[in-house]
């Protein structure tokens, strides 16, 4: 997997899977490419199990994160995780969050929120 942020971010990227009318995430020799706005956001149509084995099972992979164009030393990326979160009159969603040179995300429901009601 290759995580692609704009050049210079730090803070918090998030991934937003499930979002109706964007685009797949696509799988090609084995790899998956996530793009991100400037923003350090990326929206998808794919379900957070893309490209896993199973639900139960995601197999063995490798997270390359990258800076622009530069391959980042894995200590920059401070955590990744994926979750749920609930938005009033929107419903469930799923994310991935990524640390960058950060030690906590806040406020995951307030971006959900502004992502999902303006959709």
């Amino acid at each position: 997997m290759n995580y692609y942020l704009p050049e210079g971010f730090q803070g918090c990227a998030y991934v937003f899977y499930n979002v109706e009318s964007e685009p797949p995430l696509t799988l090609k020799d084995g790899v998956i490419d996530y793009h991100f706005n400037e923003d350090g956001i990326l929206l998808t149509s794919s379900p957070p199990d893309f490209g896993w084995e199973g639900r139960d099972s995601s197999g063995f992979y490798q997270a390359n994160y990258y800076s622009g164009d530069r391959l980042m030393d894995k200590e920059e990326i401070t955590f990744s995780s994926l979750g749920e979160g609930y938005v009033y009159d929107v419903g469930k969603y799923y994310y991935e969050k990524i640390g960058v040179k950060e030690e906590y995300c806040t406020h995951i429901s307030g971006v959900a929120r502004r992502i999902f009601q303006n959709k």
